[in-house]
């Protein structure tokens, strides 16, 4: 690979007029110059696609995709742009929110860390990098400089399947991926929790995933947010609605057990971790008794200590 990798940049916009053009100007003037991003709108009925089409009118390397689908929320809207991203060359592809602002080197630092993990692994490992944020208000003032320190995230490095079953630690938003991880998780399924969790999910159970320790992106919070950033103690709080959280958390560990079963499907039977993603599956169907025995073994193990007591609450009643 060299500096000048072409590269494929993936935007899901919806209602995302306020922000969108503060994001678009971030990309453009990324010192990593080779890219090319396409975006398609999840149905605005705001000046978003106007906004959009002005860009591409003045800027070569943006496009629009244009399609039937309508409104299909973000993880459908961001599977269909991967899917597109299958009929094009580009060996990296990154993902972008439409109300956040990436760091001038962004694009630049990322790439090299993908280069070096191909160099080291080869092109036909499935890849995966993500790094740290740094959340702003929507004046784009800091609230904290580490998104995971805020949300007292700790990523599992030395199992991270154990970890991402349960709860995810890549935030899509920074995420960027080879071309041997896209062909494995496109198509993306329809019972996924969210797009970035499922390439995690399929990176950590049959490739490689790799860090960068640093806040490439201004994670902008506002009231429209997808799913935003509260902070730990923020969180805390939320668990004084206790009937809403509950059932939330009963439908998302349901759901987990449905992406798991997804990711199975497309493992070879003799895959190192094909026994664990098994056993994982298996507790739906056991005794209270054997389901908290069986979680103890496999050793899963949640991004942070309040995640885990809600885990372990969630596997007396899933």
């Amino acid at each position: 690979m060299t500096d000048t990798t072409p590269i494929l940049i993936l935007l899901s916009t919806y209602q995302g007029e306020k922000y969108l053009a503060t994001q678009l100007d971030s990309i453009i003037s990324q010192s990593y110059t080779d890219w090319t991003l396409v975006i398609r709108d999840d149905g605005s009925r705001d000046g978003t696609l106007a906004l959009i089409k002005t860009y591409a009118e003045i800027e070569s390397r943006i496009h629009l995709l244009s399609d039937n689908l309508g409104n299909i929320k973000p993880a459908k809207s961001f599977a269909a742009l991967m899917h597109y991203a299958l009929t094009r060359n580009e060996n990296y592809i990154f993902f972008c929110d439409q109300d956040d602002v990436w760091q001038p080197n962004k694009l630049a630092l990322q790439v090299n860390l993908l280069n070096d993990m191909q160099a080291q692994y080869g092109n036909t490992m499935p890849l995966l990098i993500h790094s740290d944020l740094s959340v702003v208000d929507q004046r784009l003032q800091t609230i904290h400089p580490s998104f995971l320190r805020f949300e007292k995230i700790s990523r599992n490095t030395q199992a991270p399947l154990n970890t991402l079953l349960i709860n995810n630690f890549v935030t899509g938003c920074t995420m960027g991926i080879n071309r041997a991880l896209l062909n494995i998780v496109t198509p993306v399924p329809d019972d996924i929790i969210m797009h970035d969790w499922w390439c995690a999910l399929c990176a950590s159970a049959m490739g490689k995933i790799a860090f960068l320790n640093e806040a490439s992106v201004l994670y902008r919070q506002h009231s429209h947010n997808s799913i935003g950033s509260q902070g730990f103690y923020g969180k805390l709080k939320e668990l004084a609605k206790l009937k809403t959280n509950m059932t939330a958390k009963k439908k998302n560990m349901g759901l987990c057990f449905a992406q798991a079963a997804k990711l199975l499907a497309r493992m070879d039977k003799h895959a190192p971790h094909f026994s664990l993603i098994t056993s994982f599956l298996a507790l739906e169907q056991q005794s209270l008794f054997s389901r908290y025995l069986s979680a103890s073994k496999i050793q899963l193990k949640a991004t942070n200590q309040l995640r885990m007591l809600a885990f372990w609450f969630m596997l007396a009643i899933v």
